[in-house]
């Protein structure tokens, strides 16, 4: 694994996002107290992959490849390793416990808790093919009382705990990783489920303690994550997302898929326009005037059949804790490239009943403008969770490490060093 601290200008962070509709490539200089400086940026169409697996390398590289080529020509710096997400279908969550025995005078040590985790992980050796790339802390129980969040230090004989984790598919991983080492760059740690590596960049500490979504809306798949009381509760991934309405648009209106998308973009679920809109005939055959409001009700369909998705696996989540239904008080946050929808987050509160918004990156440091838009919010969390990893770094050597995940959303990394 290479650092880049020994490079002119101060530590480097980088972030690589394999987003369903572009590969985002972030470089930052890291500062202190968890903070960074955004000083490069790259974009790229994404290709060679589809629902968040590699099926074309050479495809896939060239992309990632063009997106690292302009965030270095920006940074003036060379991107050797990254913070890298992961998305598509091949991801669950699943919950899974674990127990062990207290026999320290001085309480729950920290080999107790890593013992109740390993067990809850031994869990996932019946998923043949998966791995955990993230333990989620949903609950400790210590001496009958289920409601410990933090029992390091704490009195008793036993202790359980109740773990989320999120198992990502071992050969799509791998691929993911070929990748990125054909293009000269090395993962800094585990891949980092999107919706969770979302999180940080747009989430306050009031809205995970109290209760949100946050949905990440790509090309071919929506991934999530549910926090409550200031950690993350689950995860899940359905094969819906942006693409399927653009798609839906071109089949049912005979249209090209380009026109089809540029049609979404602009007549979305809001607002009128007119009451005809022109569409380009698949095969370049001309154009066709369509009804404005029927393509609205095509666009609306897949939409609300999106959210009414995301709703039930909330309220799937939310059950497992014993509260009523999809009760979030925060809401659900929406990012990824599907965010911009035009008049997505009123109806995500119509439908689901609850408040939602779009999420931008909090970041407003140098050069923000250049991530303004809930695409980078995925790639942006990742530089906010390198920077605060090395300062956590740092705080170990004083003997302050509490264990870095944690501290960004809840869980921690089942490789990652401590």
């Amino acid at each position: 694994m290479k650092h880049m601290d020994d490079m002119a200008g101060g530590a480097l962070a980088a972030a690589v996002d394999f987003g369903g509709s572009g590969v985002r490539a972030l470089a930052a200089e890291i500062l202190p107290h968890g903070a960074f400086r955004l000083i490069g940026v790259g974009e790229s169409a994404s290709a060679g992959a589809e629902q968040g697996r590699v099926v074309h390398m050479e495809k896939a590289v060239a992309a990632l490849q063009n997106a690292l080529r302009e965030s270095e020509l920006m940074s003036r710096r060379k991107i050797t390793s990254a913070w890298a997400s992961v998305t598509g279908a091949h991801i669950d969550g699943i919950n899974a416990s674990g127990t062990t025995v207290v026999d320290d005078p001085e309480g729950v040590s920290e080999s107790d808790i890593s013992e109740v985790k390993r067990q809850a992980e031994a869990e996932a050796e019946h998923h043949n093919g998966k791995r955990v790339i993230a333990t989620l802390e949903r609950y400790y129980e210590l001496g009958g009382h289920k409601g410990v969040q933090r029992p390091l230090g704490m009195s008793g004989s036993k202790l359980s705990g109740g773990m989320h984790l999120v198992l990502a598919s071992v050969n799509a991983l791998t691929d993911w990783e070929k990748c990125l080492l054909q293009s000269g760059v090395e993962t800094e740690s585990q891949f980092v489920f999107s919706a969770l590596a979302a999180a940080p960049a747009v989430l306050t500490e009031d809205e995970k303690e109290l209760g949100v979504c946050i949905a990440d809306i790509g090309a071919s798949t929506t991934d999530a994550a549910v926090f409550y009381r200031g950690a993350a509760a689950g995860v899940f991934c359905i094969p819906m997302a942006s693409g399927d309405i653009h798609r839906d648009i071109a089949e049912v209106h005979h249209a090209s898929l380009e026109s089809a998308e540029r049609a979404k973009k602009t007549i979305g679920l809001a607002g009128d326009s007119g009451e005809f809109v022109s569409l380009l005939e698949a095969g370049g055959g001309g154009e066709s005037r369509q009804s404005l409001a029927v393509v609205r009700d095509t666009i609306a369909h897949r939409a609300d059949e999106i959210l009414e998705t995301i709703g039930r696996r909330v309220d799937e989540i939310a059950s497992q804790d014993g509260r009523e239904g999809r009760r979030l008080a925060a809401g659900i946050v929406l990012v990824g490239d599907g965010a911009l929808l035009p008049g997505l987050a009123e109806a995500a509160s119509a439908k689901l009943g609850m408040p939602a918004r779009i999420g931008y990156p909090l970041y407003r440091g140098a050069n923000y403008e250049n991530i303004a838009s809930p695409r980078f919010a995925a790639a942006a969390g990742l530089l906010q969770t390198a920077a605060l990893r090395r300062e956590e770094r740092a705080a170990a050597k004083g003997g302050g490490f509490r264990g870095w995940l944690s501290r960004v959303f809840g869980g921690r990394s089942p490789d990652s060093p401590e």
